[in-house]
């Protein structure tokens, strides 16, 4: 057992010496200007002179309890400064789960490590930023130190984002009593800028120091750059947990369901299913185009299952695509799944100077058959997470949750839909408009 308390930034040494108590209650006893008549102050001195020897007496009893226990170092064990072999290309995906909420937030998933992350302002009102703790072993942030036992630390060096100053101890336990606490790993480094710009390598035992490479330091200051950052985010983002209790991984325990806002970045949501204290998916959405999202629990005689569904379109060229899924194993066990591909691009010319036939990328039959499919889906579904706007319009819209297909909305000047005919039917008038407003012709059927 280690009896050697631990240095941290947060404490102060207290001194036990009588000389200092005296000047200390004399410090508290006078004033800024009046000063106590002689007899108090000589009272006080006693007072003082007694608590001094209490205090020799004190120690002088507590001595034979702690004795110096004789070390014979020619015969201690060398310390172990190997560093693990590191197969850069193919180190493990961390998969940290964070829990808690406010100014701290403990970190999981990363082996037999314990961390947890604090906002400093809650010990110090006068600092900024914050501060991440772990012990164990250190291979999720330092892969060559792995089977090591470590106590390490890490904050920003300036602002968040930036460089991360770490400070890995790593124990040296030649001795039985612990009274050795061994090696010292500091370093700052900024994954952003590619640079360590200080390291230091330190030993207490005098005989050799354990060393990082500037690869290694890199790795370890992104690694926990992006755990500050995502605690950081757990810390603060609204949690709502939803009502719902599904049976996804069949196994007849019920799930919770969890949707953040914002996601880990800054914008967009974050879903997570759990279960027992065991997160077993994730899901997410931004709000730019390119990463929204929408997620749905679907419910089918009597079954669960998620539902993805992703109508994306970029410069008038479209692929719609849905998945139906399940839990079981805590894997996603795929069901059912469709894809979906067209354009509403009319008059797109041809090398040979015309205009290209709408029947070539544009089918009705196929884009009503396909829409049909999703929408059977979503009529027995919840929401769980949308940032697609352009889905999230059309259900406000529709007031439930259908698509019909927002661009035979978008220009009401030159096509509206009739809600009398069916969606084939909408999607031919559509075309025919399109082909007439553009100048392009039709060789297909109808």
């Amino acid at each position: 057992m280690n009896n050697k308390v631990p240095r941290t930034p947060f404490s102060t040494p207290l001194s036990g010496s009588a000389k200092e108590t005296e000047i200390r209650i004399r410090n508290i006893f006078s004033g800024p200007k009046k000063r106590p008549p002689a007899p108090f102050l000589a009272l006080v001195f006693s007072v003082c002179l007694l608590c001094g020897n209490l205090v020799s007496c004190q120690v002088e009893k507590m001595e034979p309890s702690l004795p110096d226990i004789p070390v014979n170092w020619e015969n201690l064990s060398p310390p172990d400064l190997s560093t693990a072999q590191v197969d850069w290309d193919n180190l493990p995906e961390l998969e940290p789960i964070y829990t808690g909420k406010g100014p701290s937030i403990e970190i999981e998933g990363l082996g037999d490590v314990h961390a947890s992350w604090h906002r400093l302002s809650t010990w110090d009102p006068g600092s900024a930023g914050n501060y991440l703790y772990f012990g164990g072993d250190p291979a999720f942030c330092c892969p060559s130190l792995a089977g090591k036992v470590a106590e390490g630390s890490a904050r920003w060096q300036d602002e968040p984002g930036g460089a991360v100053s770490v400070s890995v101890s790593i124990n040296d336990d030649r001795l039985e009593d612990g009274s050795i606490d061994g090696f010292y790993l500091e370093f700052v480094a900024d994954w952003d800028k590619q640079i360590v710009s200080e390291s230091s390598f330190t030993s207490e035992v005098g005989d050799g120091v354990l060393e990082l490479s500037e690869k290694e330091m890199l790795h370890a200051g992104r690694v926990l750059a992006r755990l500050m950052r995502e605690a950081e985010w757990y810390a603060t983002a609204e949690l709502t947990v939803l009502p719902q209790h599904p049976d996804l991984n069949r196994n007849g325990v019920p799930e919770d369901i969890w949707l953040s806002v914002p996601a880990p970045w800054g914008t967009g949501q974050w879903l997570e299913i759990w279960e027992d204290g065991r997160r077993i998916y994730t899901a997410d959405g931004d709000q730019a185009h390119i990463g929204w999202n929408a997620v749905f629990l679907c419910t089918l005689e009597g079954e669960d299952y998620l539902l993805q569904y992703n109508p994306y379109m970029g410069q008038g060229a479209a692929g719609y695509r849905y998945f139906l899924f399940t839990l079981e194993g805590n894997t996603e066990n795929m069901v059912r799944e469709n894809e979906l591909y067209f354009d509403i691009t009319f008059g797109m010319p041809t090398p040979d100077g015309g205009a290209a036939d709408p029947d070539d990328f544009f089918r009705p039959d196929e884009i009503a058959g396909f829409m049909e499919e999703v929408n059977e889906l979503l009529s027995r579904s919840v929401q769980l997470l949308n940032t697609d706007q352009g889905l999230l319009e059309t259900f406000q819209r529709e007031g439930r949750l259908e698509d019909t297909l927002w661009f035979l909305h978008n220009e009401p000047e030159v096509f509206t839909p009739d809600p009398q005919k069916s969606l084939e039917e909408n999607l031919r008038d559509y075309r025919d408009t399109m082909v007439q407003v553009t100048g392009s012709s039709r060789t297909g059927n109808p």
